[in-house]
């Protein structure tokens, strides 16, 4: 599984987060579930997933720092 911005591919999150972060911009991302091995790691511990009631994906936000 790939994450894409208008059909491209956005550079790997593990390899360097900070460009990862500038590619998305202020874009949202959604993610289809936030578990360990079904998203890279790091993304995970910098982000927070919610996912209202009927909803199928999560919407994640930046933690605040």
């Amino acid at each position: 599984v790939e994450i894409q911005y208008a059909g491209r591919p956005l550079p790997p999150y593990e390899k360097d987060p900070a460009i990862f972060r500038e590619a998305l911009a202020n874009r949202p991302l959604y993610i289809v579930t936030p578990i360990s091995g079904h998203a890279p790691a790091g993304l995970l511990a910098d982000m927070e997933f919610t996912k209202a009631k009927g909803e199928v994906l999560y919407s994640a936000k930046w933690k605040t720092r």
